[in-house]
């Protein structure tokens, strides 16, 4: 392919790397977070993104905006997606606008104004008064509208949109061209994908060479001793946990038979269903294909007419369908919803538990107060393994803090809270021989049958380099494979061998035959007889995967240069 074939495809590339780029930033939350336990974060704070803070009030807000646009009222799991959409959203705001400060990015007065002459807002672009007679757009039309004085509200906020969302196009346009390809890039991967490779590769597996090593214990202790930081062990930390769950209570039962009673009542009264969905459902998806539902409801959708309701259960959930068309259906799904009080009581109880644990130890408090309680897996700074809470970084901030005994407020799970006790810390410690000899042999039989078999295979090369034949070489060096290729793509090579080996050929010229190259199962000497290029298209494609991996990287960087601190130990209900 052509430099000039790939500058055609420009705005291709940059379409995709500017998608991985907003699909990186919704990835990255959470990588770079350190969590701080209540008691240690400013009044009113809810978390920072650099030096910028986070405010309960900006949290709630954002909250209410996203509750605004959810018919009903969300259930439990449909609440916790929010709350996180919510953070994710404050989050990101915050990254875009440090780093358009530092880029020094804006939107000039001129810039708006070609925007909103060029570029009108897709509820105005659709509008069948603004086209002509052969159906497209009338620009002349959509311009007087703009002098209509009328009009000025909706231009306004219209304006404040582009001065908000405009820079971040700016900083994604400016991100993505950190992935751009040099010509000579661009060069070797069209030779890497569209060359052909005849020739020989010799082959030393490591495997062939295990039977050569020297396994006495002596050299197993030998190599203990001088690889010791590998059989030790970091300091690790231990506790003890109990959960308490978000279990709806009888006032809560309560509420759904009463809003399933006055849902009746409605329907009773020939209210449009669709219109008491969007009042009722706890599922915002309220219309649904047949084919989305389960087999059972399906079964049970396609026996009635149209116009027809059924009831269904699913755990604590009413389901009412009704049948809208022969292919489609319009459900409301009435959920048990844990209200504000039962948290309240929940948290009455956790805190009366935390006092009592805090005053009489930890399995005291259990007893008394009919909690099970559960011990953690050891676990060190670098590693903390408990995914039944949502951020498991809160209990790493409180293990390495506490001492033995000290007890941690309520961290926030799927399903509900989890309060821990510091039980044991486990001082650094160093790994017996016998303990780790078996894995310690396997390690040490591979580095070693590596290294025979790249003595080997210099030894193989200089005689081949000296003029030897390669029959009469091969001959002398049992266990070695030769491996005869004819017209074998690179591409399809490279599975089988490695980049370092298609790199290796592609520095040759036809009759050279290339240095050993040691890699984690084998040591290869690639001979190439011919090379022939032949035209192909997956080079665009790698090119456009290439660029994604360099601008990810990029923003990888910049991302890890912000501390995002997260302060929700408690839920905001």
């Amino acid at each position: 392919m052509k430099i000039s074939e790939f500058r055609s495809q420009t705005k291709v590339i940059l379409v995709a790397v500017i998608v991985a780029f907003v699909g990186l930033i919704f990835f990255q939350w959470g990588m770079n977070i350190t969590a701080k336990i209540r008691g240690e974060i400013p009044p009113g704070i809810i978390g920072k993104v650099g030096d910028e803070e986070i405010k309960i009030g900006d949290y709630t807000q954002a909250l209410r905006v996203l509750l605004s646009q959810i018919a009903g009222t969300p259930g439990i799991k449909l609440a916790d997606s929010l709350r996180q959409i919510a953070w994710q959203n404050l989050v990101m705001d915050r990254i875009y606008d440090q780093l358009l400060r530092k880029e020094g990015l804006r939107i000039t007065t001129e810039e708006i104004k070609e925007i909103i002459k060029s570029n009108p807002p897709p509820e105005i672009a659709e509008m069948p008064e603004l086209r002509d007679s052969s159906g497209q757009f009338d620009f002349s039309k959509y311009h007087q509208l703009l002098r209509d004085p009328r009009n000025i509200r909706w231009i306004y906020n219209y304006e404040l949109m582009i001065r908000k969302e405009y820079p971040k196009r700016k900083l994604n346009i400016a991100l993505a061209t950190c992935g751009w390809l040099t010509p000579f890039e661009i060069k070797t991967f069209t030779r890497l994908f569209s060359s052909h490779f005849t020739g020989v590769i010799i082959q030393f597996p490591i495997t062939h060479f295990v039977s050569m090593v020297d396994t006495s214990l002596e050299r197993m202790r030998q190599y203990y001793q001088n690889n010791i930081e590998d059989w030790q062990s970091p300091q690790r930390r231990q506790c003890q946990f109990v959960f308490f769950p978000k279990t709806p209570t009888k006032r809560d039962t309560a509420d759904l038979k009463r809003r399933l009673e006055d849902l009746d009542e409605d329907l009773n009264a020939g209210i449009d269903f669709l219109t008491l969905a969007q009042q009722y459902s706890n599922d915002p998806k309220i219309l649904l294909a047949i084919s989305e539902l389960d087999d059972k409801r399906r079964k049970m959708v396609r026996r009635l007419k149209i116009g027809a309701i059924t009831r269904t259960r699913s755990d604590d959930n009413h389901i009412l369908l009704k049948r809208s068309s022969k292919d489609s259906v319009i459900r409301i799904v009435l959920k048990t919803i844990i209200s504000n009080e039962t948290v309240y009581d929940l948290r009455s109880k956790m805190e009366s538990f935390i006092v009592q644990a805090k005053e009489g130890g930890f399995e005291q408090a259990c007893q008394e107060f009919g909690l099970k309680s559960n011990p953690t897996y050891p676990f060190s700074r670098d590693e903390v393994r408990f995914p039944q809470l949502r951020d498991p970084e809160q209990l790493l901030s409180f293990a390495f803090k506490a001492r033995v005994g000290d007890v941690s407020d309520p961290l926030v799970g799927r399903d509900g809270y989890f309060v821990f006790s510091l039980s044991a810390i486990i001082p650094p410690q160093t790994a017996s021989f016998n303990r780790v000899l078996p894995f310690l042999k396997s390690r040490y039989l591979k580095e070693k049958a590596k290294e025979i078999a790249n003595k080997k295979a210099w030894e193989f090369y200089r005689r081949l380099n000296a003029g030897e034949s390669l029959d009469r070489t091969i001959a002398d060096f049992p266990g070695v494979e030769a491996v005869r290729l004819t017209d074998k793509p690179l591409p399809a090579l490279k599975s089988s061998y490695g980049p370092e080996v298609i790199g290796a050929i592609l520095a040759l010229n036809p009759g050279q035959t290339s240095t050993p190259i040691t890699t984690e199962w084998a040591v290869y000497i690639p001979i190439l007889e011919k090379i022939e290029g032949k035209k192909t298209s997956d080079a665009l494609q790698h090119a456009i995967r290439l660029r994604q991996l360099r601008a990810e990287y990029v923003i990888q960087k910049i991302l890890d240069s912000f501390e995002i601190k997260d302060y929700r130990t408690y839920e905001i209900e």
